[in-house]
């Protein structure tokens, strides 16, 4: 994966992507397809925005 809107073009594998958005849940991801750089989203990665609760999974 890389992000369209981070400073760092650096390509990132799926925990580092959603590791790296879990403070950036709005930036638009793209996923590499194996000759193009495809639209993706951060839920593909796994990241859940949490709105209650201070941010954690509910109990």
């Amino acid at each position: 994966y890389r992000c369209a809107d981070c400073f760092s073009q650096l390509m990132l594998c799926t925990s580092c992507c959603q590791s790296a958005h879990q403070l950036h849940p709005f930036h638009h991801v793209e996923q590499w397809s194996g000759d193009h750089f495809a639209p993706s989203s951060l839920r593909a990665v796994g990241l859940v925005l949490q709105l209650g609760h201070s941010g954690v999974r509910c109990p």
